[in-house]
Formats: C-alpha cells, structure tokens, sequence
C-alpha cells in the first residue's frame, strides 16, 4: 500500500506541472540569431545503433551567449533556470528509459573563476551554470534520449565526445 501512495504522489506531481509554464527570464531575444536545427538532426532519422549515434552531427550555434551579461543577474536567474532544465530532463528520461543526475547550479567562485580565466571576463559567454545528465543504459535509449531533447527544445550545440 505504501509504493502504491507513493506512486500515486509521483503521478499526482507530474500531472500538476504537465500544464505548468516556463516562467520568461528575458525580453529582447532575436529568435532569428539562433541556429536552426539541421534536417539532417531531426528526430526519428536515426537508426537506433551505433551508426545512428555517429551520425548525430556536433554544431555550435555561432549566437550562444546568456541573455545577461551582468554575473549576478545571470546567477539570480540560474535557481529558475536550474528547475526548469531539472524538469525537462526528468521527463526526458521518463519517456526514453534513462536516468538523470543533477549536479545542480555552479557555484559562483568556480563560475567567476571559469569567466575570469577562460571566458575573458565574459559572464553572458558562460554555458554551463546550471546543468543535468541524461544517463542512457544503451544506445537506443541515448538516442530516444537525443531525439526527445530535439523535439522538446531549441539546442544551441551538440558537443561528441566519441
């Protein structure tokens, strides 16, 4: 009876945000400086193996800056951004099979010492003050993964390691 209560509440709770909206951080942002996705990087054109995983392409977006180029205003506004990335994800995995690790909002010495030492004193340039991972248990499940992260979302770069 206690896994079902339990099961219930989780249900309950993904229910109530399934209708909830990203609360908007920022006005003024040309959607036209943004890269647009490849047709080649659309969802369901991969085969589910090795192959398909090597022909995701890596790009970077040539306009990935923050909306903020203040530091403690992008860190102000990284506790909602950090939620709703946390939220997304979690509902990736839900619907691929895979798993998600929150490493939560970057603290703000290792974020001024990146933006100091790497980035040149360019706090808008900084793409990593909030973060998750999607943890896939095989290839067709990263895929799926991709694939739902594509279609849910504007991504701005795709980086492979392999």
């Amino acid at each position: 009876m206690k896994n079902l209560f339990q099961t219930f509440c989780v249900l309950l709770t993904l229910s109530s945000q399934a209708n909830a909206t990203p609360v908007k951080l920022y006005q003024n942002i040309d959607n036209n400086k943004f890269l647009p996705f490849s047709e080649t990087n659309r969802a369901g054109l991969y085969s589910k193996d090795l192959n398909g995983l090597y022909n995701i392409k890596a790009f970077q977006s040539a306009y990935l800056k923050q909306p903020y180029g203040d530091f403690n205003q992008l860190y102000q506004h990284a506790f909602a951004a950090q939620s709703e990335l946390e939220m997304l994800t979690a509902r990736i995995a839900l619907q691929s099979n895979t798993a998600t690790l929150s490493s939560g909002i970057k603290s703000k010495p290792r974020a001024l010492n990146k933006i100091n030492t790497k980035l040149a004193g360019h706090s808008e340039q900084i793409t990593d003050l909030v973060r998750t991972s999607i943890v896939a248990k095989d290839v067709p499940a990263l895929i799926d993964a991709f694939e739902l992260l594509e279609q849910e979302t504007q991504l701005l770069r795709v980086k492979k390691p392999f």
